[in-house]
Order: C-alpha cells, then sequence, then structure tokens
C-alpha cells in the first residue's frame, strides 16, 4: 500500500510538471521532446521507489521495546483500542482488494481485447495490389524499415492503422485506398511506418500498465492521452520528413480526409490509428503549415529531460548502496537481526534480551523486558510471514537533541502474524565494542 501511494505520488507530480511545461511552450518545441517527457512520466508511475523512509532516522534506541499500536489486548499510548485497530485494519484489506481487482480486471481487459484483435487480423488476407506493395516498398526504403511489414486492405475500418510490432501489419481503408492519390497515400504509409520506427506499440504497453496500475488517479489517464497525443504529431513530423517537400500538401489532404471518411465502425483495439478529433487534426495541420524553427530550444528541452529522470530515477539512486563499509556492516547486522527475531517468534523472550546490546541491557531490565514482551508480543499470535523491506546504515545518529555515538543499521520488515495480519517490524542494531552486530531496539505497529 505504501509503495503504491509512493508511486502514484511521484507520477501525479511529474505528470503536473510536464502538463506545465506543455502549457508554457505552447507549440514551441518539437513534438518528439514532448513526447519523450510523457514517456518518462510513464516510468514515474511504474518504477519501484525506493526512497528512505521517515521512520528510519528515528532510531528506538532510548526505548528498547515500543510496539505502539500493536498492542492489541488493552488500548497502546496512543489509546487506539483493539475493536478501533482492527476496523483500520479491515478498511484497509477492503483498499487493498479493490485496488488489485481494478488493476487485474483493467489490465485483463486490454489483454485479452488485444490478443483477439491480433488473432483476427491476423487470418485475413494480405494485399496483393502490385501498385500497392510497391509503394510500401518505396516508403520502408526511405524510412529505413527493413522488417516485413503487410499490408491489409478492408471495408471494416474507419481510419489506417498500424496493428502489432513483432508482426506489423498496416490496415488501410478500401475507400481511402481508392480515393487517395499516390502521394497521399505514401504520406499515409509514412505515418505508420513512424510508428513502427518509434516502437509506439510497445511503448503504449507501459501506458496500459501504468493505467491499470493506477486505475483510480484520473491523472494518469491524462497523461496516457497527452503522450497519445504527441505520439500522433511525432509521427506526422517524421512522415513530413520522409515527404519530398514539394508533396508535403498532400500529407494534410489525407490527414483531413482520414477524418471526413471516418465512420462508427471501431478502430481495432491495440491498433495505432491515423484518425484523429476535429480539434487536434486542427492543431496537426497547423504544425504542417507553419513548421517552425525550434532549434535554439534544445537546450530547453534537454533541461527538461534530465530534470524528469531526475525524477524518476533519483529515489532509487538515493537508495543505491555505494559504500562497501555499509554493505559489509548491513550483511553483519542482517545475520543478528534475523537470529534476534528468531528468539521473539518463539517466546524466548529472555534469551533475547542476553542477546540484545549492552545499550538495550543498560535501558531495560531483563525481568521487566519479559513482563513488557509477554504483554505485547505475544498477543499478536504466531509469525505467519516477514518480508524484508529495507535497511539504512547510520553512523553517530542524532535522537532528539542527543548524538549516539556507534554505528547502527536500521532494518525493516513487512510482517504478518496470527492476530496482526499486516504489521510494519523495525529493529535497530548497533555494533558493540567487541565487533559484534546486536539489537539495540524494537519496534513493531500495524501497516
Amino acid at each position: 500500500m505504501n509503495m503504491l501511494i509512493e508511486l502514484t505520488v511521484r507520477g501525479t507530480l511529474a505528470s503536473i510538471l510536464v502538463l506545465l511545461l506543455d502549457r508554457a511552450l505552447d507549440q514551441h518545441q518539437r513534438p518528439h521532446w514532448r513526447k519523450l517527457w510523457w514517456l518518462i512520466v510513464s516510468l514515474a508511475w511504474i518504477l519501484p521507489c525506493h526512497l528512505q523512509r521517515s521512520s528510519i532516522p528515528s532510531l528506538p534506541i532510548p526505548l528498547p521495546l515500543h510496539f505502539g499500536a500493536a498492542s492489541i489486548d488493552g488500548r497502546d499510548a496512543s489509546g487506539t483500542s483493539p475493536i478501533q485497530l482492527r476496523a483500520w485494519l479491515s478498511w484497509k484489506a477492503l483498499l487493498l482488494d479493490v485496488w488489485l481487482g481494478g488493476a487485474v480486471l483493467s489490465f485483463c481487459v486490454v489483454s485479452v481485447r488485444t490478443l483477439l484483435t491480433g488473432r483476427r487480423w491476423s487470418r485475413v488476407r494480405l494485399c496483393t495490389n502490385p501498385e500497392l506493395l510497391d509503394l510500401l516498398e518505396d516508403c520502408k526504403a526511405v524510412a529505413g524499415v527493413r522488417a516485413p511489414v503487410g499490408l491489409v486492405l478492408s471495408p471494416d475500418l474507419s481510419s489506417p492503422a498500424l496493428l502489432g510490432w513483432l508482426r506489423p501489419r498496416i490496415l488501410l481503408p478500401e475507400t481511402l485506398a481508392s480515393s487517395l492519390s499516390r502521394d497521399e497515400l505514401r504520406g499515409v504509409l509514412f505515418h505508420e511506418l513512424a510508428h513502427f520506427r518509434s516502437a509506439d506499440i510497445p511503448m503504449q504497453w507501459l501506458f496500459c500498465f501504468g493505467r491499470s496500475l493506477h486505475w483510480f488517479n484520473p491523472v494518469a489517464h491524462l497523461a496516457t492521452r497527452r503522450w497519445l497525443y504527441f505520439r500522433e504529431l511525432t509521427a506526422d513530423a517524421m512522415a513530413l520528413a520522409w515527404m519530398p517537400e514539394a508533396n508535403r500538401d498532400a500529407y494534410g489532404h489525407a490527414l483531413i480526409a482520414a477524418v471526413r471518411e471516418a465512420n462508427p465502425l471501431p478502430i481495432p483495439q491495440g491498433a495505432l490509428a491515423l484518425g484523429e478529433s476535429f480539434q487536434q487534426l486542427k492543431l496537426r495541420i497547423t504544425m504542417i503549415a507553419r513548421p517552425q524553427n525550434r532549434a535554439r530550444l534544445v537546450w530547453l528541452a534537454s533541461i527538461v529531460s534530465l530534470a524528469l529522470f531526475a525524477i524518476v530515477l533519483l529515489p532509487r539512486t538515493l537508495s543505491a548502496d555505494t559504500s562497501s563499509t555499509e554493505v559489509s556492516a548491513k550483511s553483519l547486522a542482517r545475520a543478528g537481526g534475523d537470529s534476534w527475531l528468531d528468539l521473539m517468534d518463539n517466546g524466548k523472550f529472555a534469551e533475547s534480551w542476553n542477546a540484545a546490546s549492552s545499550g538495550f541491557k543498560g535501558a531495560i531490565t531483563s525481568d521487566k523486558w519479559v513482563e513488557a514482551a509477554s504483554h505485547s508480543r505475544t498477543p499478536c499470535g504466531k509469525l505467519v510471514s516477514r518480508n524484508f523491506e529495507s535497511a539504512a546504515y547510520q553512523k553517530d545518529p542524532v535522537s532528539g537533541a542527543k548524538t549516539i555515538v556507534g554505528e547502527f543499521v536500521i532494518e525493516q520488515f513487512d510482517s504478518s502474524f496470527e492476530n496482526l495480519k499486516h504489521a510494519r517490524e523495525t529493529i535497530s542494531l548497533m555494533k558493540d565494542p567487541d565487533g559484534q552486530w546486536r539489537v539495540a531496539g524494537y519496534f513493531i505497529k500495524p501497516n
């Protein structure tokens, strides 16, 4: 749940940033740059976050035991009753189930529809018209496409489209094939080949996955629509670059004809269609009719791209272990922490006190530790699962206004117990004078 919240917040912030840039730049930046920005935004929605959690820096060292809201019998320090705790956990489990059901349903619908459509059109006979095939091969040569691309003519289409990427096919309505001139058809084929060259179909699956994962967030759907729009503008720009300069007006005529000939017949699911709404068509025709020299803004596009990459990748960089000392400390501390948690899981609280650090023993006596652990840890029930989540290395950390001298590793786990289905366990380990890593603090709360 926490990871999902972090992803949706990061994706929303990145999308809002690019939306503001779109407003500010308007028509003063090349579409392929703006398409790249939205592609980077898609990574912000789906790449796992590894930000250091705010709970890690606050070491639970002064109190070697802090169960917080995990106390099952009686109220905890915050006044939470067992009934309130169970109700909160039930609502959280319900929300997780609703989100998971929506995500799976959304992705399955798109996947199944795309699979069925691909199977249907793969059985349609390819075009054998020699003139159209020669034109397609000429366009492929200019566009630098060497892969075999099939051509399908069908009356069951409302707009030209590209279907598939490993075995691509250009779907062309029969009405357009018979009504457009050779130059206009050339523009249509260039547009679909531009989608293939840009790998737009596999890139679209990134957005499909992100939109399914964040089906509840309208900003994720808006980000997909904006990428689709700039994807088409980029294909227009590439097609115009391949067209002979004297025949570029024919491309605009082809766009208008594609929208004019549109009918209620659906575009195949998973295909990239040429046709657009009249409002979007107007913007695309404007770009074709009045191309601008935007080379002077390349530096701005580069800065924006680097900033977006930082937003997406910086959280992962912050959590990267670059110090060999940190790696060694975490590895050694992990072994000591696992053996100590085994004692707690088996109810050996006296033994866990003996195995703890000197600072732990100085903060609480063995009898009080056994009493506190029995009262608070036992009601949680037997351990069901414990998944390691993160580890942070700290040297001479500050706790309140006091600096604690020493080396510490703070580990976090997502755990589940018989009576506490979702819990977050945090243990702090310190390096004792004898060089051994031992537990200095323990914290558990509902997650």
